[in-house]
C-alpha cells in the first residue's frame, strides 16, 4: 500500500486509538433524555402568532353567540404553525394548502363517523398519507399530526352529512385568520425569513472554523451543510418586478452565492488545522452575519489589509472572500448583476415520488403510522371507550419521533405531561371558564405550549392537556369534570402503550437496514465529483448532490443509532467508517474549486475499482479487499481519505468479530 500522506488535524486518522476514533460519534438517545431540557431560544413571535390563531376564533364565536362555531374554527388556526420561518411568497401558498387539507381531513372524518370500521380505515389512510407527504416534502414537526387531529375530531362529531360543509367552512375561516396572522410580518419586513436563513449559514460557517480539530467538528460541518441547503431553497426562486430582481431578494441571493464559495474555502482552512487563524476568521464571520441580518446597523468587521505573516494559502483566500462580502454588505461595493438560480428546486410531484426510493425512510414510516392508527382505533372501539379518537391521536403524537428511542421518549413525555397537566386542567375546569375568559385561557395556554415545546415536549404537554379538557367540556358541558379527567388519562395511557408497541414491532430497523445503501449512494456521489474534478468540469449541481447525500447519510445514521433493537451496537461500531466517508465528501467539496489535473486511464480504472470495492464492503458488511491506489498527485488529501476509509472498514470488521 502507498505511504500515507500527511493531513491536517481537521479530521482524525484511522491509526488513532479506538476511543479517539469514536470521540466524535453521535450520542445515543437515552430514556433520561425525556426529562431533560434543550437549550434553544424562545420563539416569541411563533408563540404569539399561534396563541392568537387558536384563541381569536373562539373569541369571535363567543361574540357571535356560537361558541361551537368558534371551537370548530380554532382547529383551522393550527395551519399557522406550518408557515413559521418560511419565506412569505412560499408561506402564502403553504398555509392556504394546509388549511384546505385540514378542512378536507375533518370532512373525511365526519363522513366516516357513520360506521366504526370506515372510521378505522379513514384514520389510517389520512394518517399514513399525511405523514408520507410531510416527510417527502420535508415539513418539520408537527408534520402530519394536525391532519390526524382534524380527522379524529370529525369522527367524534355526530354523523350529519348536511352539517359537514359548514364544519369544513368553519375550519377554513379559522385557517384564513391564521393566514392573515402568519403574513403580518410581510408588511414591515417582507424578506425577513430569507435573510435569517442566509444569516444562519454564516453563523454555522463560523462554528465550523471554531471547532476545527475538535470532536464537534463533524457535527458543525453537518449543521453548516443543512443550513446551506435550507438557505439555498429559501432564496430561490427570486421574484421579479417589471423584469428585475427586487433589491433585497437580489442582496440575499448574492450573499448566498458568496456563502457557497465560503463553504468550500472554510473546509480547506479547517483541514489545515491552524486553530488560532481559524478562530480569528470565525470572529469576523460572526460579525459579518450580524451585518447581513441588520443591514442598516453600524457594524464593520475589521480585516487586516496586509495579510499576517505565516497565513496559509487557504486563509489568504478566505480573507479575500470575506473582504469582498463585507464590501457588498456595507455598500462600498455594489454587485447587483443578474444571478443564475442557485438550485433547481424539484417539483412537488418529483419530491413526492422521490420518497418511494428504497433508501428513503419516509414510506416505511408512513405505512407504520397508518397501520398503527388503524389498529389503535379498532382497539379503542373494541374496549368501548367513549371518545375512541383520543387513542389514535395519542399514537400519532408518540410516533412523530423519527426513531424507536424518540418514540419511547415522547411516550414518557406524553403520559407524564398528561398526568401533571390533569391537575392544572382540573383547576381550570373548577373555575368554569366561559365566554371571553375561555378564549383568553386557550390563547395563553397555546402561547405557552409553542414557547416551550422546543425545549421539552413533556413540559409542553402539561399545558396541552388543559386545552384539550377545556375545549372538550365546552363542547359537551353535560359531562362532569371528573369524567373528562379520567377519560383523558385512560385514553392517553392506552394510546402511548399502543404507539410504543407498534413502533417496536413495525419497522424498528427501517433506518439501519437502509444505511448501507445510503452510504453506497454517498460514495457514488463522491466518485462522480472526483471524476469531474479530474476532467476539469465540476458543476454546482454535482456539489449540491454530494452535500445532500452527506446530509442524508448523517440523518440515517443518527436514526439507526437510536433504534430500539439489537442492531444499535453494530451501528455504533460502524461509526469510524461512516465518519471517514463523511470526511472524504467534505474534503472533495473543499477541493472542488482547486485547479484540476488529469490522470491516466489506468489510474481512472483503479479509482473506479477502489470506490466500487469500498461500496461493496459497506453493502455486504465485510472488510474490503487489498487495493492498488492511483497516485492522485494533485489531490493527496483525497488519496489519504480513501485509504482511511479502507483502514477503518478493517477496524470495524475487527470490532464485529470480537463482539
Amino acid at each position: 500500500m502507498a505511504e500515507k500522506t500527511k493531513r491536517g488535524p481537521g479530521f482524525k486518522d484511522a491509526s488513532e486509538h479506538a476511543h479517539e476514533v469514536f470521540a466524535s460519534a453521535p450520542e445515543m438517545h437515552r430514556v433520561k433524555g425525556a426529562f431533560q431540557f434543550k437549550r434553544s431560544p424562545f420563539p416569541w413571535a411563533k408563540a404569539i402568532g399561534s396563541g392568537l390563531s387558536s384563541g381569536l376564533p373562539i373569541l369571535f364565536g363567543v361574540l357571535l353567540g356560537h361558541l361551537d362555531f368558534g371551537l370548530m374554527a380554532s382547529m383551522g388556526g393550527f395551519s399557522y404553525l406550518y408557515g413559521v420561518n418560511e419565506p412569505y411568497r412560499r408561506r402564502a401558498k403553504k398555509v392556504l394548502l394546509v388549511l384546505l387539507f385540514l378542512a378536507l381531513s375533518l370532512g373525511i372524518g365526519s363522513m366516516s363517523a357513520s360506521n366504526r370500521w370506515v372510521t378505522v380505515l379513514a384514520l389510517g389512510l389520512v394518517g399514513g398519507i399525511a405523514f408520507y407527504c410531510s416527510g417527502a416534502l420535508q415539513i418539520a414537526p408537527p408534520g402530519g399530526f394536525f391532519f390526524v387531529l382534524a380527522c379524529a375530531a370529525g369522527t367524534g362529531l355526530p354523523y350529519d352529512p348536511a352539517a359537514i360543509p359548514m364544519r369544513m367552512l368553519l375550519i377554513g375561516l379559522g385557517g384564513l385568520l391564521a393566514w392573515l396572522i402568519s403574513m403580518a410580518g410581510w408588511l414591515y419586513r417582507p424578506h425577513g425569513p430569507e435573510t435569517r436563513k442566509v444569516t444562519d449559514v454564516y453563523i454555522q460557517l463560523a462554528s465550523v472554523l471554531e471547532t476545527a480539530g475538535t470532536q464537534r467538528f463533524e457535527l458543525a460541518l453537518h449543521q453548516a451543510a443543512v443550513a446551506l441547503r435550507a438557505a439555498r431553497v429559501a432564496v430561490q426562486p427570486s421574484r421579479t418586478v417589471r423584469g428585475q430582481q427586487e433589491p433585497q431578494l437580489a442582496r440575499n441571493a448574492i450573499f448566498m452565492k458568496k456563502a457557497e464559495e465560503l463553504f468550500l474555502t472554510v473546509i480547506q482552512v479547517a483541514n489545515e488545522g491552524k486553530q488560532e487563524g481559524a478562530k480569528r476568521l470565525a470572529a469576523i464571520m460572526r460579525n459579518l452575519a450580524q451585518l447581513i441580518a441588520t443591514p442598516h446597523a453600524v457594524i464593520y468587521p475589521t480585516i487586516a489589509i496586509v495579510e499576517q505573516h505565516g497565513t496559509t494559502t487557504a486563509e489568504r483566500t478566505l480573507y479575500r472572500q470575506l473582504k469582498d462580502v463585507i464590501a457588498i454588505a456595507t455598500g462600498t461595493r455594489l454587485q447587483m448583476e443578474a444571478l443564475q438560480p442557485l438550485t433547481i428546486r424539484p417539483s412537488l410531484w418529483e419530491r413526492l415520488g422521490a420518497a418511494f426510493d428504497r433508501k428513503s425512510l419516509v414510506l416505511p414510516m408512513a405505512v407504520r403510522i397508518g397501520v398503527i392508527l388503524m389498529l389503535a382505533t379498532g382497539i379503542a372501539y373494541s374496549l368501548g371507550i367513549h371518545r375512541p379518537y383520543w387513542v389514535p391521536l395519542t399514537c400519532a403524537a408518540v410516533m412523530v419521533g423519527t426513531s424507536g428511542m424518540a418514540a419511547v421518549q415522547r411516550a414518557l413525555q406524553r403520559f407524564a405531561g398528561t398526568v401533571v397537566g390533569m391537575l392544572l386542567g382540573n383547576l381550570f375546569l373548577s373555575m368554569s371558564p366561559h365566554g371571553i375568559t375561555l378564549a383568553a385561557v386557550v390563547m395563553v395556554l397555546q402561547f405557552i405550549v409553542e414557547l416551550v415545546i422546543g425545549r421539552n415536549y413533556g413540559f409542553a404537554v402539561l399545558f396541552i392537556t388543559p386545552i384539550a379538557l377545556i375545549m372538550a367540556e365546552a363542547g359537551h358541558p353535560e359531562y362532569s369534570h371528573a369524567y373528562y379527567v379520567t377519560a383523558r388519562l385512560t385514553d392517553v395511557f392506552i394510546g402511548c402503550l399502543l404507539g410504543l408497541v407498534g413502533t417496536m414491532l413495525l419497522g424498528k430497523r427501517a433506518a439501519s437496514l437502509r444505511l448501507p445503501a445510503v452510504i453506497c449512494n454517498t460514495l457514488l456521489r463522491e466518485e462522480e465529483l472526483l471524476q469531474s474534478m479530474l476532467a476539469g468540469k465540476t458543476s454546482e449541481h454535482e456539489r449540491q448532490q454530494l452535500q445532500t447525500a452527506l446530509i442524508n447519510t448523517r440523518i440515517v445514521y443518527d436514526t439507526s443509532l437510536n433504534e430500539v433493537s439489537r442492531s444499535r451496537t453494530s451501528v455504533e461500531a460502524i461509526w469510524p467508517a461512516v465518519s471517514s466517508v463523511q470526511q472524504l465528501g467534505y474534503t472533495l467539496l473543499g477541493l472542488s474549486g482547486k485547479e484540476q489535473a488529469s490522470i491516466s486511464q489506468e489510474e481512472k480504472r483503479m479509482l473506479q475499482h477502489a470506490f466500487y470495492e469500498l461500496a461493496l464492503a459497506f453493502e455486504h458488511r465485510r472488510a474490503p479487499e487489498p487495493l492498488h491506489w492511483p497516485e492522485l498527485v494533485a489531490y493527496p488529501e483525497v488519496k489519504q481519505a480513501l485509504m482511511t476509509i479502507w483502514e477503518r472498514l478493517h477496524v470495524v470488521q475487527g470490532i464485529r468479530q470480537k463482539s
